[in-house]
């Protein structure tokens, strides 16, 4: 004899079965369709890169107050020709080692140029010689990184080749590249591309060699899309948070090393101006005439900090691994 829950459970399911059959299928998959919508209204929406900029700006002032200095010192870099009557390069001896004062904010130099002024103008050298290299290096490594980690075949030439560029300290490479091709301003972006790419390539491999296991790329893979097309459509997006972090932190290296090739001769070249050059020409006068080297040092301390600092904060706002 049957239990009431079992009897329970026959009649419901044979109401169940009657109201089925009172709908054709169309209605029913269309009523599957809106609850599966419904059910999409309240699951937790990701959170975009929007949302995680905002977030780091709430949750870590530091960060937030360093991306400021930034743009400050990028609007000022830009707009110099508005910021100052001085020419960068106008001599004149009869306002030669000036101290600090209301009409030379930072002294002058030892041709009586203006010293804000030159790092005003010093400063687009180092802020382009800090964007261009890094953004070609990391377009090197990129690629050579995705294909040592999704083609296993080109591992060991592209792993082994960056082995070899990372076993040198980066300024004796750009050094020896440097008196090679030349001191000049563009063998400065050919240099620092040169030797920037290795650790960008060892980065994108790991990630790749993670991603290219995962259900999505093995469905693509399943489905017959290219090799190239899942590299640069299915893993480069999901690495991009990565990439960005170290965009930011690997511009400083890229200014510190333009101050140290010109500190020692083989950078930026008169009449040009960077930052690393006024320290340099400034160590004749390090006693007499502080502040000339006192102010370039300030500008590449105060721009080397804040990208540190932003590119920590977008480190633990982007990137899932590093929190």
């Amino acid at each position: 004899m049957a239990s009431f829950e079992q009897a329970a459970s026959l009649a419901a399911r044979a109401a169940v079965n009657s109201a089925k059959n009172g709908f054709s299928q169309e209605q029913r998959l269309s009523a599957v369709e809106r609850i599966e919508e419904e059910e999409l209204l309240f699951l937790p929406k990701p959170d975009t890169i929007g949302t995680k900029l905002l977030n780091m700006c709430r949750e870590n002032k530091v960060a937030a107050f360093s991306g400021v200095v930034l743009a400050v010192m990028a609007a000022a870099i830009l707009f110099a020709d508005k910021l100052t009557v001085y020419d960068p390069n106008g001599v004149n001896l009869m306002e030669r080692l000036l101290p600090p004062s209301g009409a030379h904010w930072c002294g002058t130099d030892e041709l009586g140029r203006d010293i804000f002024t030159r790092i005003l103008y010093g400063g687009r050298v180092s802020l382009l010689v800090g964007v261009i290299p890094t953004t070609i290096s990391m377009a090197i490594g990129i690629v050579l990184g995705m294909v040592s980690g999704y083609i296993r075949q080109t591992e060991a030439v592209i792993m082994r080749l960056a082995d070899i560029v990372l076993a040198f300290p980066s300024i004796v490479l750009a050094m020896v590249v440097m008196y090679t091709l030349g001191a000049t301003t563009t063998n400065i972006f050919v240099a620092l591309s040169m030797i920037g790419w290795a650790k960008t390539a060892r980065v994108v491999r790991s990630q790749t060699l993670s991603l290219r296991e995962q259900e999505f790329v093995e469905a693509a893979r399943g489905m017959g899309v290219g090799k190239w097309t899942i590299m640069f459509r299915h893993i480069l997006p999901n690495c991009l948070p990565s990439l960005i972090v170290l965009f930011t932190l690997n511009i400083p290296d890229a200014i510190l090393s333009e101050a140290n090739l010109s500190f020692l001769g083989v950078g930026t070249q008169p009449p040009d101006s960077s930052w690393g050059l006024m320290v340099s020409q400034a160590r004749t006068f390090a006693q007499s005439s502080p502040w000339m080297l006192i102010f370039p040092s300030l500008a590449i301390l105060i721009m080397v900090l804040a990208l540190n600092f932003l590119g920590d904060g977008l480190r633990d706002a982007l990137d899932p691994h590093g929190k």
